[in-house]
């Protein structure tokens, strides 16, 4: 279904009938429509507008015709799978984390409770629906009270800083990609966009210098939200704490037990880099007939991450995008903060290439708004990094390649390494 209020009231309608939502982006290639209701099952898809030779039968969702008469309406079995989150996935299929509607209201109390949440404000859903960032909120929103205000997910920045301002909204929420599309209008005298009482980024970090410029150029009412699909919210960092703690994603939500593991699952000190696991109420499982357990599972997110003596939390990066060079391990995220340093770099992805001599090189991907030099770029690096961190290749591009969820794919990057500008320069 399209990104409209008909698509809110089909989920809500669908839970009250008591089946399970399989949420399918309307703007994905039938193939995959037809894998996705084959995997998981799907009998009745619900949508805008019918499509020719669609994989399963089709319904066109008018919420304005009303209720039909005689629809079996019973009470939903609060721990029976009622909606599945699916990971944006880079290969194959997405994966499934199936949720019943009590973890998705001990979601929204986790939201409610740690952000400080009340009825009177105005939220902005301007994301698309098929995804859990832009549809799990909007229905927190609709729960504690709120009034929401629905645009199009395709939008001009300065279009929407203009509809934000004029409609009065008081909360927003933005994956770090928005929010850098913003800065680049942002100005240096006036706030962007003054009259947000929050302002919300999540579904990627932000690095620490652009915290401390939206803060400064947007909206210095900014949380920086670290979830995952399967463990919903895990932790927050305030506006409070958004100068001097730039660095993390904040401290740990109520409700979330949250623990920094070796790779036997034993609990590491603080400062230490793990595996990041956590375990709650709110954790949605892999299996549909665990969705309601009273034993909470730890769910592993995928990425490292350490836990400070105060209880803040730093992400590392992701388990699988971890570069081994010569031995020594290199995180991505690192390299790409200390590079973003340098005048005129817009985005940077770091990864790992295939190297006879050191198994990995590590590979910075850079996209620039002028003429940057490989010089300048590995003298940033040299200044905080030891030597086996530093970039030994780079390569230029428009943009980097993103998912539907605006997540980096990296993958895509190594795979198509042929198809991009490589600079080299004198050492």
């Amino acid at each position: 279904m399209f990104d409209t209020p008909d698509h809110v009231v089909a989920l809500l309608a669908v839970g009250r009938l008591g089946a399970t939502v399989v949420p399918i982006d309307f703007r994905s290639n039938r193939d995959l429509k037809k894998q996705l209701c084959g995997a998981f099952g799907v009998e009745l898809m619900l949508v805008s507008r019918k499509t020719k030779n669609a994989a399963v039968e089709e319904l066109v969702f008018e919420s304005a015709a009303g209720c039909g008469e005689g629809l079996p309406c019973e009470p939903r079995d609060p721990d029976a799978p009622y909606l599945i989150n699916f990971s944006s996935g880079s290969t194959g299929l997405p994966k499934p984390v199936y949720m019943s509607q009590q973890q998705l209201f001990y979601r929204a109390m986790t939201w409610w409770t740690n952000i400080g949440i009340t009825p009177d404000l105005v939220y902005l859903s301007a994301l698309p629906l098929a995804y859990s960032f832009g549809r799990n909120y909007l229905m927190f929103s609709l729960i504690a009270g709120h009034t929401v205000v629905m645009h199009d997910p395709l939008f001009r920045e300065e279009e929407l800083v203009e509809f934000i301002n004029q409609q009065d909204i008081t909360l927003a929420m933005f994956p770090a990609t928005i929010h850098r599309r913003l800065l680049s209008v942002a100005g240096a005298d006036n706030l962007l966009l003054p009259n947000l009482r929050k302002l919300i980024s999540g579904a990627a970090a932000l690095h620490p210098h652009e915290k401390i410029e939206i803060v400064e150029k947007i909206n210095p009412n900014l949380y920086e939200i670290y979830g995952h699909n399967g463990a919903g919210l895990m932790s927050i960092l305030p506006p409070s704490a958004v100068r001097e703690r730039s660095a993390t994603v904040g401290v740990t939500t109520s409700l979330s037990e949250v623990q920094i593991v070796d790779d036997d699952g034993n609990v590491l000190p603080a400062g230490s880099v793990g595996r990041i696991r956590s375990r709650g109420p709110q954790v949605a499982p892999d299996k549909p007939e665990l969705a309601g357990s009273s034993v909470w599972p730890w769910c592993f997110t995928g990425e490292m991450g350490v836990l400070d003596d105060e209880g803040y939390m730093q992400l590392r990066d992701r388990e699988d995008d971890m570069i081994v060079t010569g031995g020594f391990k290199v995180f991505p995220l690192e390299v790409e903060q200390e590079l973003l340093q340098t005048s005129g770099v817009v985005e940077v992805a770091v990864v790992g290439l295939p190297s006879q001599r050191d198994g990995q090189d590590v590979a910075a991907f850079v996209v620039s708004e002028d003429k940057v030099d490989v010089r300048d770029l590995r003298k940033t690096c040299r200044e905080k990094l030891p030597a086996y961190k530093v970039p030994s290749r780079f390569f230029f591009l428009d943009s980097l390649p993103r998912s539907a969820a605006s997540k980096v794919l990296r993958r895509e990057l190594v795979e198509n390494v042929s198809k991009y500008r490589e600079v080299e320069s004198a050492e």
